[in-house]
């Protein structure tokens, strides 16, 4: 998907400056002036293109042209040729800085998940994706049991440990389209696309089968508890969504840890009803 939009924002950069181009030297503009023009237009193409290989071609693009537009005079053809250029060139790899800084801000640095804000912005996406196809979908939230004494008989390098295990262990066991974030601290979420109860039970027994055979060596006593709401279609806020997943959670805490409590919201108001499914 994101090679297809790369490629589909190239052509039209490079389409609009060729526009461009176009327009400067049919309106009678002398030539140096088209030719700057040019290397404006194909720095805007490479910036809006966002990818090294799409700067490539438009610089590629942008010498050709320029050397023709002033072939018999070659100052205005070499500067035009190294404005372009450079242009281009920087142009890009600012536009690649960018994007890897909002990469950045949207992913947890010590597991390498989407943090809170991608969750949150994957939520709103997911709400919009249930009720376009009336599909519903599970909300999970995983606490583990025990973190803070982890913590301090054996270190904090010992639990940056387990949450990188945690992470590796959620990404192999969920479906490649359900996402899995970091919230906080020892805190994970799941979001289980277009998953029921019962796909979602599937869904976790897998997750906590592999848990298991990740921390029985290393973290032999480490348990997880957590909450499970399944959502229907409808128009749900986001906030509430985590509230009542929270709440979740917190009843499999209160009821024995080591546990999953499942519950399903309503599809307006009224109450949810809490199944209980042991974790190990």
């Amino acid at each position: 998907m994101i090679l297809k939009q790369r490629t589909f924002r190239g052509i039209l950069a490079i389409g609009a400056a060729l526009a461009g181009l176009v327009g400067l030297e049919t309106s009678g503009v002398p030539r140096d002036v088209a030719a700057a023009g040019w290397c404006v237009s194909a720095a805007i193409g490479a910036w809006y293109a966002g990818s090294a290989w799409t700067a490539a071609i438009v610089t590629v693009f942008a010498i050709t042209r320029a050397v023709a537009v002033d072939i018999n005079d070659p100052w205005n053809g070499l500067t035009a040729t190294l404005g372009a250029l450079v242009l281009a060139i920087l142009s890009g790899q600012v536009s690649v800085a960018l994007r890897r800084e909002r990469e950045l801000a949207r992913c947890d640095p010590l597991t390498h998940l989407p943090n809170r804000q991608a969750l949150e912005e994957q939520l709103d996406a997911e709400i919009a994706r249930s009720m376009r196809f009336q599909r519903p979908f599970t909300l999970v939230l995983i606490d583990c049991d025990g973190f803070k004494t982890l913590n301090d008989h054996y270190g904090h390098h010992a639990g940056d440990e387990l949450l990188r295990r945690l992470a590796d262990a959620f990404r192999r066991s969920v479906r490649i389209y359900d996402l899995v974030s970091r919230l906080a601290g020892d805190e994970f979420v799941l979001i289980l696309s277009e998953a029921g109860r019962s796909e979602a039970e599937m869904v976790l027994e897998r997750v906590w089968a592999t848990i298991r055979l990740e921390l029985a060596d290393d973290f032999p006593g480490v348990t997880v508890s957590a909450g499970a709401v399944t959502f229907p279609p409808g128009d749900h806020d986001p906030a509430n969504c985590l509230q009542r997943v929270d709440s979740a959670m917190y009843s499999a805490k209160r009821s024995g840890k080591n546990r999953t409590v499942f519950r399903e919201a309503p599809a307006s108001g009224g109450k949810t009803s809490d199944f209980g499914m042991p974790v190990q």
